[in-house]
């Protein structure tokens, strides 16, 4: 998903909490109601989270940089407007049918 684009690590980083918790639910509903079992499944599910993090960030550091420089490129980039010719007196590009 950070591949695509879909979610950023920066916000897979931050709910950290909030996912930790959801595997706990998800492990105490699907186990019988004992602690060590709940956690036998709970503690490889959060690792697994953790390892995805990190390989995301050292696999896809390149991807990532070159996303946020075309983004910082397209923010400082002012758009230009081709005033040389009109069409009904508008400038070309805005200038729509009737």
């Amino acid at each position: 998903m950070v591949w695509t684009g879909f979610v950023k690590i920066k916000t897979l980083k931050k709910n950290r909490g909030f996912v930790l918790l959801g595997i706990f639910i998800f492990a105490a509903l699907s186990r019988p109601p004992d602690a060590v079992s709940q956690s036998a499944m709970a503690v490889p599910m959060y690792l697994l989270y953790e390892i995805g993090i990190i390989m995301a960030g050292l696999l896809l550091k390149e991807k990532i940089a070159a996303r946020e420089k075309r983004k910082r490129n397209r923010l400082s980039a002012k758009p230009e407007l081709d005033l040389s010719a009109t069409f009904f007196g508008q400038p070309r590009g805005l200038a729509t049918l009737s």
